[in-house]
């Protein structure tokens, strides 16, 4: 988004929005037991590659997109929940 062509009080939305979701989605991640530091990361990767995704498929007009980030999203998420004690 160019935020200069769109007004500062819309970039302003904008990130607090994104920010507003990626602590939602680490703090969910925290509590499967992912560390903090790994899932503010994992939580910054996971809406970066599901929101390009989601403009690959209405550009493509063509859900393969999101299902590609879904299925390989899903092992290394897997692989960074911790089990329950």
């Amino acid at each position: 988004m160019d935020c200069a062509a769109s007004g500062t009080s819309t970039g302003q939305a904008v990130a607090t929005a994104f920010a507003s979701w990626r602590n939602a989605v680490a703090t969910a991640l925290t509590d499967m037991g992912v560390p903090a530091e790994r899932a503010a990361r994992l939580a910054t990767l996971m809406i970066s590659a599901l929101e390009g995704a989601i403009l690959m498929a209405r550009a493509e007009r063509d859900v393969r997109p999101l299902t590609t980030v879904a299925r390989e999203l899903g092992p290394l998420l897997d692989a960074e929940v911790r089990p329950a004690s």
